[in-house]
């Protein structure tokens, strides 16, 4: 907002758009040229010298500059600095029309596993989903992506109400990037986040099919990551989201005696495991349906938001402003557990959790 207003001033009639994916945006048609920066995502601050900034900088124009303190070694002598403040308890409440009413767009991340996924819902509809299950770190692939579907769908990231991501269990790396991502889009947006359970999303996939409902995330060691689900009628949980031995999980499933489906990347390592101790009816859901999907991650957002308004949606996403949104992880991660097991009497030889 303060960027369009500077802008109105110097009677750029133009749109303003965020540079966050671009780095800037330049405006030349106003009684001044504008040269607008955002510098959150500046790797290295030589980045600056192929971005020509020096002509920006030294120009005849004027220049604004978001997280100008990532750059304060080539920042001119003199400069001005704003800083502007805001209440977060009142930016991360959304007036929302309850089940219905408003248009209303949810970002959705997902990086928490192999699955790097983005997709954008707006109300009941699916505008568009980007998901790609192959070997490149989600450092290389979220933000292309996101950029790529943006272009597509002609978006203009202001516009959206608010970011959900995958907030764990799952991959530490993964989460952490998905994490990063979103929370400077938040912060660069003033936008709030949601924070959605992963195995959770990944069971609203299902959403319709009858029996319980499955996830399971494999986390190595005979344990996953699981809950339990039931979908018939809106999702409804049976059992939250946890790290379990994969045994035990067998051992629930035969107690309460109901058809499952099975679906996550937990089910290629475990599958043997399963049609060998699980005795209730299963199967297991198809290709696609099986992985994790910013599709999903969105659409839980979206109840949470209505959540928010009436109390009409779902209830174990929740609203966190960007700067507090923190993964789950639900467990220590490996380096952290050897390290405990290495200083345990028993020494390196000790077992860690999930060790047979």
């Amino acid at each position: 907002m303060f960027t369009q207003g500077f802008a109105a001033g110097l009677g750029i009639a133009g749109p303003v758009n965020s540079p966050t994916f671009t780095i800037v945006q330049q405006y030349e048609d106003g009684r001044l040229p504008l040269y607008h920066f955002d510098v959150y995502r500046i790797g290295d601050i030589s980045e600056m010298d192929e971005i020509g900034y020096e002509d920006c900088f030294y120009g005849q124009g004027v220049t604004l500059i978001e997280w100008s303190e990532l750059i304060r070694e080539i920042l001119p002598e003199h400069v001005t600095e704003v800083t502007i403040e805001k209440d977060m308890e009142k930016r991360i409440r959304l007036q929302t029309n309850p089940c219905g009413g408003e248009r209303m767009r949810v970002l959705g991340i997902e990086s928490s596993s192999l699955v790097a996924s983005v997709a954008l819902v707006t109300d009941d509809i699916l505008t568009g989903e980007y998901t790609a299950n192959f070997k490149k770190t989600h450092s290389q692939t979220l933000l292309p992506m996101l950029d790529e579907l943006a272009k597509l769908l002609e978006l203009d990231l202001n516009t959206v109400d608010a970011i959900a991501v995958a907030g764990g269990p799952g991959s530490f790396t993964g989460l952490r990037i998905g994490a990063a991502t979103a929370k400077g889009l938040g912060l660069a947006l003033k936008k709030p986040l949601i924070h959605v359970p992963t195995v959770d999303a990944l069971a609203y996939n299902m959403w319709g099919a009858s029996g319980l409902i499955c996830p399971i995330m494999d986390a190595r060691r005979r344990q996953v990551y699981t809950g339990l689900y039931q979908m018939e009628q809106g999702i409804h949980v049976q059992m939250e989201q946890q790290p379990m031995d994969m045994g035990d999980l067998a051992e629930e499933l035969n107690r309460r005696g109901e058809r499952v489906i099975f679906l996550g990347d937990g089910v290629p390592a475990y599958r043997e495991m399963i049609q060998e101790m699980v005795k209730v009816p299963f199967e297991f859901a198809p290709a696609q349906m099986n992985r994790q999907r910013a599709a999903s991650v969105a659409a839980l957002g979206s109840l949470a938001l209505k959540e928010e308004g009436d109390g009409c949606g779902y209830h174990s996403a929740f609203l966190v402003s960007a700067g507090e949104f923190n993964p789950d992880y639900l467990r220590k991660s490996q380096a952290e557990r050897q390290r405990e097991a290495e200083l345990s009497p028993e020494g390196a030889a000790g077992k860690l959790p999930g060790d047979y």
